[in-house]
């Protein structure tokens, strides 16, 4: 992982006793930066503490860097700064744009291959969610390209129709109109989530509230898996004859096999993961998300790297696309109000 500067935090407050702390952080304009604390400090024994023009000292760039933090290892107080702009990357990821507070909480993006530009859903109220047409170098194209949604989610593209998940439905969409063609009624359903397609034009809907995935073929919606062994599924994704599910109930990667319905674990992470954002890169590979802020590469040998960590930045990875011809990541943030693109060497 890297981070692109180190900082020392220099505090006016005496110290008796004074310990080092670690936390990796960076100021992309490699600048003296006041940070705005609004909140008080509070000692072990109940005393508070006003802290005002704590200044973060940039002292050199590179790779593999830490902040130093003095503070007191004892005498009463105990500090715990957090620098609002921590990004984690591997080395063969690079930030190349972001679009921040300009949609409203984007949850999932989709590649068109045909136009070259992306269709992000925009989660935002109950009966305002919407689909905004982004390019691939970053620009809004049309922000409202479809309205009318409530709450949508997953969203994929197949045979030349969009399909998203709102909370009650599967909503079809023609691509080059933008005008809602049907919606298709997802009985019993919680919490439906992601959407993904297999070659047969057959749609797999997760619905992360009643542990259960569904299918969409011929118009027909009927249940495919549900119970503990695909615990709380979020993010799917169809490869190889396979669909992968992205199980928040014990943070696992699982692979289905649509037809005789055999459930296999791959891989598990930290218990707390919310499993989101889910795309195969082929040969057994995966990249997946964790929505509290971490980005996984899974190899075929079942080893979870981590590529990127936003967690201290409070920016969340929520159902993201991968584009292989141009090598890109786009991230949507859902409730961080940021749609960010990354390039990769993946």
């Amino acid at each position: 992982m890297k981070s692109k500067s180190v900082f020392i935090l220099l505090s006016l407050i005496p110290c008796m006793h004074t310990g080092l702390y670690s936390q990796s952080g960076f100021n992309p304009d490699n600048r003296e930066v006041n940070l705005p604390f609004t909140s008080n400090m509070i000692n072990p024994y109940g005393y508070y503490e006003a802290i005002e023009n704590i200044k973060w000292k940039p002292v050199y760039t590179g790779k593999n860097e830490i902040c130093l933090l003095p503070g007191e290892r004892s005498g009463g107080w105990r500090y715990m700064m957090l620098d609002g702009k921590v990004l984690q990357l591997s080395p063969e990821i690079k930030k190349i744009w972001e679009i921040r507070n300009r949609l409203d909480y984007p949850e999932s993006a989709v590649y068109d291959p045909s136009s070259g530009n992306i269709y992000v859903s925009n989660y935002h109220a109950e009966t305002e969610g919407y689909i905004s047409v982004i390019s691939a170098d970053g620009n809004i194209i049309d922000k409202k390209f479809v309205s009318g949604l409530m709450r949508p989610t997953g969203i994929i593209i197949s045979k030349n129709r969009i399909f998203v998940v709102e909370r009650k439905n599967i909503v079809e969409i023609d691509k080059e109109r933008g005008e809602i063609i049907r919606r298709y009624p997802i009985p019993g359903c919680r919490f439906p989530n992601d959407i993904a397609c297999d070659d047969d034009g057959t749609l797999y809907i997760s619905d992360s509230g009643a542990s259960r995935i569904y299918s969409l073929f011929n118009g027909d919606v009927t249940i495919l898996t549900e119970g503990d062994k695909i615990s709380y599924p979020n993010g799917l994704e169809c490869s190889d004859g396979y669909l992968y599910a992205g199980c928040s109930g014990d943070a696992s990667i699982r692979r289905i096999n649509p037809g005789t319905g055999e459930v296999t674990v791959l891989a598990r992470v930290e218990q707390g993961s919310v499993m989101d954002g889910l795309q195969a890169l082929g040969n057994g590979e995966l990249l997946f998300s964790d929505y509290n802020g971490r980005l996984f590469y899974l190899n075929k040998e079942g080893i979870v790297n981590e590529l990127i960590n936003t967690v201290s930045s409070k920016i969340n990875l929520a159902d993201f696309e991968y584009i292989k011809d141009r090598k890109m990541l786009i991230i949507p943030g859902l409730y961080s109000n940021v749609l960010s693109a990354y390039k990769t060497d993946l």
